[in-house]
């Protein structure tokens, strides 16, 4: 079997859609070989880790372009620089989504407060 998994999410997130599927996949060994671009843009860190543990279940992880040799320095900086992207990314977004939220409630409230002031208008209007 052939499947094609791709995603555009953090190697740093344990709750993608697609990792959930590829897991999916190896569990019920329907797979025995992973072809991956880097090993980053499978898990950020622990790709020790996950390459045992697929070795377990008898699958094995080729990498496309292996990543370059870096000095110690570098690979923090890295690592550093990749931590703060996802975590600003998030909360941007999360603070996106509460503005959107309080968008929503506020337009909600202004056509509720026309319909009241219609609703009188006419109940004014039959009156007089």
């Amino acid at each position: 079997m052939v499947a094609l998994i791709q995603e555009q999410a953090s190697g740093l997130n344990e709750k993608r859609k697609g990792l959930k599927q590829l897991f999916h996949l190896i569990d019920h060994q329907e797979i025995d070989l992973v072809l991956i671009d880097y090993p980053d843009r499978l898990v950020r860190f622990g790709y020790g880790y996950l390459e045992e543990t697929f070795r377990w279940k008898q699958v094995r992880i080729a990498v496309v372009e292996p990543p370059k040799v870096q000095t110690p320095t570098e690979e923090l900086v890295a690592d550093l620089l990749s931590i703060v992207t996802v975590f600003s990314g998030r909360l941007y977004g999360s603070r996106a989504k509460k503005i959107r939220s309080c968008v929503s409630h506020a337009l909600k409230d202004c056509l509720k407060a026309e319909e009241a002031d219609g609703t009188n208008r006419q109940n004014n209007q039959t009156l007089a």
